[in-house]
């Protein structure tokens, strides 16, 4: 009996803490890596015979047999460790159920032995996905919590390791229920944990991971904030020499965040960081199941990169991953599924591109693989399914197959049938679905048929007519176009859903409902869709992550506005959805820099919020934070989310319900009462100009005029005098007709028009329409004054800022910049100076460089340029204007100054293309140096539309200030004073042509619209040719043309 009581007492026990850590399985604490380096599973089969040996010989009465039988099972658990042997975890289950059998309810270590066997049930539902060993797990936890003492020391990690399993069960069952309950006990285990323990890390981890599972389950974005501001918590209180295992999960679970976070915003910096985590993770880890969770997500930031920039080494690399994450799963493993899914998704993406069969035969093996490894109550089967149906609705793409499309149309079926209702991925099944059954639908001849039928069943009864009641016995193309719209208009309801994946669904709908006439579905469905495209371009995004988003969306608001004219709604309500779906980066920056001066009057404190937000939004400073559980600072998105909801608060006080929010009709008629405001809207539908009026608001069509022809017409580089006329016909000379203006005013009473065109028409030059060489004055310069403005929104914004008159100001400096590379700009610089001085202004010529200019803008009145100008056509926001020794002053280094307070009189951009725009996407955007200098604070900007001639911007710069000298500086000298200096110089050109040899050797055309990747030697050549574009002009007969004003 002494001999087995040394025995005993002599054998190592594993009942001390050591040998746990945080990891997703829920084995909250792992053996030390030296352990793992040096015991072997022979090691540990010794150790166990021993064990069972004493406990064999040993009476039941022995102090030591009842934790004999916890340390044999602790013994088989340390072996699975190793082995992932099942029998071995089975062992392990069955001694501490044994031990937790036989202890008495008093025993001091009851608790850690349930706690214990809930570790090891979490450890069997991983390999079984069986939720039976989940509810055991909750229940061992919860017994072991109610059985604890109060300052047992083990309960945050209890609470720690019950939040964990909450976490799966949400994720097999989809239950919101599971993980609030987990969000309530990481709370509760951060808050038992102290700042400085080495556990903290990990549970802030743990509560990182609950946050993302609930961003997962209802795609709030403040969840998923939430989850980034406690992981980036841990991650910044972790020591380098921290437990490895923990350290690679928090740096892990943080690159997740951040592909989650690029994924729902489309911030490339999120990309970027996740990339960067994900490296770093898996340069730390030391085990294959850790390197392949890392690669596998590696992967995924791949793939996502390859869909945002189109290069196949980044899909060649994402591919590379998966198949490296998926050689270090075990054929058994618990996320082996998981794994062959990604691969699969990877073939399917490559498959899309080459169209090679190999990759399409690698995906569907891969998903039916993965499949086949989940249990049939899974929700993880909704994602296979819907890779599937992606894989035979992309092939039927390419072949045209409809047995493929059928097949699609069962795979997405079945995953609506076992996707939860409020799931946020739903709106994009739904969207996908609808799409397959469109093309069901629109796929043979009959396609006339069933939309005729369509259409006739809507006159009847229109919600009958779209009504669906057995989506698996649908047979015709009748009833698959009514399924599709069904589907579609699911998507744009699904409220849980992330509003891209909403828009993406009604962006469908819309080409069908435009297809069978439904014009008033289509314009309620417009409406909810430029609710939502504001919610897709977030505060929080950099100029060029909300450009390429945009871009995704271009015309979106014009179609709009056709759409609700069709549907026959008043001209108010089709202004409101124009101004809502363009301009949408300008507008963003103009309510950030709105006036708060009222605000703070009625209310300090949120007035200050604003003002705070507004701040690091725009210079990109982070936010100071107190509480212990949380980083630092909060970045931009959490300050894009609190903005949003300051913004909130701030309209439910007393007279600001409407701050921030589109121009109300009042408004749009204020802003008219010196001048008409003409909107020209271009769409697929039709083509109206609305007009605003003080008194007024009303349109006209303009039937002659085509959106595809306009499209046409600016890819031309030669415009000719006949495209002028054609503008008189088509657009002018309606829209002055109904206004009245029908002839040339009389004793200078020159009306006064702000144009805002929409789509390609913004390239078009609307003030130089005419017929100007038959003498007739059928012209618009002959008629009118003519101003821009990007949207009716900005062009309020700026009268709100703008006095009568800028006579008296303290700001009474003229900052001059004159390229030396130019013939004409030193002498257009020195006129220019002379006028200045004799208009008492005070005049600086700092050095042409960007740090120099921008601080003398700081505190200007006026800003003249005279130089070369670059229209960038794959970002307009890296338009410059060129400095020395070719610095650049981009439109985006310019978006980051706000002199709005100061409002400067005037920014004269004497260079090419100033308001010029390559990309056709951005049109709408007025993303140019002209829109740059308007949202920086300027009243006034003069620009060009291309390219303009050296030495005739002498003269229209000469005459423009000249003008404004006599009168006064307000905006309607600086209108006045362009449109008559460009009419001096068409009189001139007009005089030039009319005789013979010029008519024979010049020709009527201009060239405009170069490539800059071209766009390099005029630069070179010193601007001999006399443009001031980067490049020579070949024939620059209309210089007249190009000379803009925006206000």
């Amino acid at each position: 009996m002494s001999t087995t009581q040394d025995q005993m007492e002599a054998l190592p026990t594993l009942t001390d803490d050591s040998w746990y850590s945080n990891d997703p399985t829920g084995l909250k604490r792992q053996f030390s890596e030296a352990d793992e380096a040096t015991w072997t599973a022979e090691n540990m089969d010794i150790q166990i015979q021993e064990h069972l040996g004493v406990l064999h010989n040993a009476s039941v009465d022995h102090p030591n047999y009842l934790a004999k039988h916890m340390d044999i099972g602790n013994a088989y658990l340390y072996k699975y460790n190793r082995s992932q042997s099942v029998a071995d975890l089975d062992l392990a289950i069955e001694y501490h159920q044994t031990y937790l059998a036989l202890a008495p309810n008093d025993h001091q270590d009851r608790a850690l032995g349930y706690h214990r066997l809930a570790l090891q049930h979490m450890l069997k539902y991983g390999l079984t996905k069986d939720i039976t060993y989940i509810e055991r797990a909750i229940t061992s936890y919860q017994i072991a919590l109610s059985i604890c003492p109060d300052d047992d020391q083990e309960i945050p990690e209890i609470l720690d390791s019950l939040s964990s399993a909450h976490i799966s069960r949400c994720k097999a069952l989809g239950t919101m229920e599971d993980v609030e309950m987990a969000i309530q006990y990481c709370a509760k285990s951060v808050a038992a944990t102290p700042h400085d323990s080495a556990d903290k890390p990990g549970r802030l981890n743990t509560f990182g991971t609950a946050y993302q599972c609930k961003y997962d389950m209802n795609g709030e974005r403040s969840d998923l904030q939430l989850a980034m501001q406690y992981l980036t918590a841990a991650y910044e209180i972790l020591p380098k020499t921290h437990d490895a295992r923990v350290r690679v999960q928090v740096i892990t679970n943080l690159g997740r965040a951040y592909q989650r976070r690029y994924v729902a915003l489309g911030a490339i910096k999120d990309l970027n960081s996740a990339v960067e985590f994900l490296q770093e993770a898996l340069d730390g880890a030391g085990f294959k199941q850790q390197r392949r969770i890392i690669l596998q997500h590696l992967s995924l930031s791949f793939k996502s990169r390859y869909l945002t920039t189109g290069r196949m080494m980044d899909l060649d690399d994402a591919i590379q991953y998966s198949e490296e994450s998926l050689q270090l799963t075990p054929l058994d493993g618990p996320d082996r599924a998981n794994h062959l899914r990604h691969l699969g998704g990877a073939y399917n993406s490559r498959y899309i591109k080459t169209r090679a069969d190999v990759d399409f035969n690698m995906a569907v093996k891969m998903y039916e693989e993965a499949l086949s490894l989940i249990p049939d109550d899974h929700l993880e089967r909704a994602r296979q399914l819907q890779g599937l149906g992606s894989c035979y609705h992309n092939r039927h793409i390419q072949t045209g197959s409809q047995e493929d499309l059928n097949t699609a149309n069962d795979f997405h079926e079945k995953v609506l049938k076992i996707t939860p209702e409020t799931h946020p991925r739903r709106a994009r099944w739904l969207s996908e679905a609808g799409c397959v059954y469109l093309e069901r639908g629109m796929a043979t001849a009959g396609v006339e048929n069933a939309l005729q039928q369509l259409r006739e069943a809507y006159a009847i009864d229109p919600k009958l007519a779209l009504q669906v009641n057995d989506f698996q016995s649908i047979s015709t193309q009748f009833e698959a176009l009514r399924a599709g719209i069904h589907r579609l208009e699911e998507s744009v309801a699904h409220t849980f859903s992330p509003a891209k994946d909403r828009l993406a669904g009604g962006k469908q709908l819309i080409l069908l409902y435009r297809l069978v006439d439904f014009w008033k579905p289509a314009y309620n469905l417009v409406s909810s869709l430029m609710a939502l495209l504001a919610l897709v371009v977030d505060w929080s995004l950099e100029h060029s992550d909300k450009q390429r988003l945009v871009s995704k969306n271009a015309q979106l608001g014009s179609s709009a506005g056709g759409i609700a004219l069709m549907a026959g709604e008043d001209v108010y309500e089709v202004l409101k959805l124009i101004e809502l779906g363009r301009g949408i980066i300008m507008g963003s920056s103009i309510d950030l820099r709105t006036e708060v001066s009222a605000l703070q009057e009625a209310s300090p404190s949120l007035a200050n919020r604003f003002i705070m937000l507004r701040d690091q939004l725009e210079g990109g400073t982070n936010l100071p934070t107190e509480h212990p559980d949380q980083p630092h600072s909060i970045d931009r998105h959490d300050a894009g989310l609190q903005l949003q909801n300051t913004i909130q608060q701030i309209r439910e006080i007393p007279g600001f319900g409407k701050f921030l929010l589109p121009p109300s009709e009042e408004d749009m008629k204020a802003a008219a009462a010196h001048g008409p405001i003409v909107v020209i809207n271009v769409s697929d539908y039709r083509c109206d100009a609305l007009i605003i009026e003080k008194d007024k608001l009303h349109s006209i069509r303009l039937p002659n005029l085509q959106r595809q022809h306009l499209d046409e017409l600016v890819k031309i580089t030669q415009y000719e005098t006949e495209m002028l006329e054609w503008l008189w016909e088509t657009i002018a000379e309606p829209v002055l007709g109904v206004l009245g203006f029908d002839k040339p005013p009389i004793q200078g009473q020159w009306p006064h028009i702000r144009w805002i065109p929409t789509g390609a028409l913004c390239r078009i030059p609307i003030h130089a329409a005419g017929f100007h060489c038959d003498g007739s004055k059928n012209t618009a310069m002959d008629r009118v004054i003519s101003s821009y403005s990007p949207s009716v929104k900005a062009l309020i914004d700026g009268l709100k800022r703008q006095n009568p008159t800028y006579q008296g100001r303290s700001q009474r400096k003229a900052v001059l910049i004159g390229s030396n590379q130019l013939p004409y700009a030193p002498k257009e610089i020195d006129e220019v100076e002379m006028i200045c001085q004799a208009m008492k202004l005070e005049v600086v010529r700092p050095q042409a460089r960007q740090e120099d200019i921008l601080s003398a803008l700081d505190d200007c009145a006026v800003f003249h340029f005279a130089g070369h100008g670059m229209s960038d056509g794959s970002d307009p926001s890296k338009s410059s204007l060129v400095l020395r020794n070719n610095e650049m002053l981009t439109v985006a280094s310019l978006l980051k100054s706000n002199l709005r307070r100061r409002a400067p009189f005037l920014a004269y951009l004497s260079a090419c293309g100033t308001g010029q725009t390559k990309q056709f996407r951005l049109f709408d955007e007025g993303i140019h140096l002209i829109g740059a200098y308007q949202i920086s604070g300027f009243q006034n900007v003069v620009g060009t539309l291309w390219e303009v001639e050296d030495r005739s911007c002498v003269e229209v710069a000469t005459r423009t200030y000249e003008w404004i000298k006599n009168r006064d500086m307000s905006r309607r000298s600086v209108a006045e004073g362009l449109h008559h200096a460009v009419r001096k110089l068409r009189s001139d050109w007009v005089e030039e042509i009319s005789q013979p040899r010029a008519l024979n050797e010049m020709g009527f055309a201009i060239r405009h619209d170069h490539d800059i990747g071209e766009a390099t030697d005029g630069m070179r050549n010193g601007g001999a040719s006399g443009s001031r574009d980067m490049e020579p002009l070949d024939n620059p007969v209309l210089n007249w043309i190009p000379y803009v004003h925006y206000c």
